[in-house]
């Protein structure tokens, strides 16, 4: 649960960073480079915790599937 809520604050923060890179697009014409590795490294870090934690659920659940040898 840690990392499913991780990933969505981070995915939140990403999305906000990244409306904030589009909205200095169109007003200044320019994209300043911090702002987009800011909304890319979040969204990145976002993706990967989700990752994470849909792996630990699959680990945690493996009994539950039917017909597994390792259960």
């Amino acid at each position: 649960m840690f990392f499913y809520a991780l990933g969505l604050s981070l995915g939140g923060f990403s999305f906000l960073l990244f409306l904030r890179v589009f909205f200095v697009w169109f007003s200044s014409g320019n994209i300043p480079t911090i702002n987009a590795f800011a909304a890319f490294s979040s969204f990145i870090a976002s993706v990967q915790f989700t990752l994470f934690a849909m792996w630990f659920d699959m680990e945690a659940n493996k009994h539950l599937r039917p017909g597994d040898p390792d259960a």
